[in-house]
């Protein structure tokens, strides 16, 4: 059902659409938003971002594998570390994690899956991410590493301390960050050289080309089976109608929606002409 706009109007009706939202969006709404539609961050069942809340290494590690090119899948067959099994919800990110190469456990052979997770360690997962390596840095760990996440500007929007608990807002100006950062490997920034999305002229990601590039649909309102495409609760959906925060309830006969299930939003827009046909070319029916 995904489809590109295949038509400079109708790109154009959808950028009206959403751009008073985008211009009116502060750093942090900005910040989620594009998340969101990457699938790195998502919120909770009413769509909150729980930004205050504590970061677990499990919960990290689910972030980074969804920020990185690699594919996860639904289960594993293996345990990566004695204190996650197989069974555990964070093993297949986990176990996909090591053997990328982005994380390690302890010393004593456990990865700690329900302990917070500090900035330092996040940031070295990040740096791998990026192409780096303990090889990399000189020095006492982590200051090498804590230099380059300066050097790289990963800490804009973050005040911590390298051993302070990461909060699930400042992983997500963490990972925002990363997408403008340019990787070791490539020379050029995270988000267009690995994940394949654009950025602006001035090295900013470009809000409204991602969001196009990832959300879903079209369907109208009131065809035949419109409401089964949509495949959340729409009913407790975010909804960007004609440029206006609303709700499901405005929705009316003829609006064209589309959607992004990982944002939990529908962007609706009503551009339509009306009047009498009067004549059609080419002849034959369109």
């Amino acid at each position: 059902m995904k489809k590109r706009f295949l038509s400079a109007l109708l790109a154009a009706a959808l950028a009206l659409t959403l751009l008073p939202t985008a211009l009116a969006a502060t750093a942090a709404e900005d910040a989620s938003q594009v998340l969101a539609a990457l699938d790195i961050m998502v919120g909770d069942e009413n769509g909150s971002l729980n930004l205050s809340a504590p970061v677990t290494r499990a919960e990290f590690v689910k972030m980074l594998m969804a920020a990185s090119p690699v594919s996860v899948g639904d289960e594993t067959a293996v345990s990566p570390y004695p204190d996650v099994p197989r069974t555990h919800w964070a093993a297949p990110y986990v176990e996909a994690a090591v053997r990328a190469g982005y994380v390690t456990g302890y010393l004593d052979g456990t990865f700690r899956p329900s302990n917070t997770i500090t900035l330092s360690e996040g940031v070295v997962m990040l740096l791998r991410l990026l192409g780096y390596q303990n090889s990399d840095f000189s020095g006492s760990f982590p200051a090498g590493q804590m230099a380059m996440y300066r050097t790289l500007d990963l800490d804009e929007g973050i005040s911590l301390g390298q051993n302070d608990t990461m909060t699930r807002q400042d992983a997500m100006y963490l990972f925002y960050n990363l997408l403008t950062a340019a990787s070791k490997t490539t020379g050029a920034p995270y988000l267009s050289s690995v994940l394949g999305h654009s950025l602006t002229a001035d090295g900013k990601v470009d809000t409204l080309a991602l969001l196009n590039e990832t959300m879903d649909g079209p369907v109208v309102v009131g065809e035949s089976g419109w409401r089964e495409n949509i495949p959340f609760d729409f009913s407790r959906a975010s909804v960007n109608r004609a440029g206006k925060i609303t709700s499901a309830d405005a929705l009316v006969q003829n609006d064209v929606v589309y959607w992004s299930k990982s944002m939990n939003t529908l962007w609706v827009y009503t551009n339509r002409v009306t009047g009498t046909l009067q004549a059609v070319s080419p002849a034959s029916a369109p």
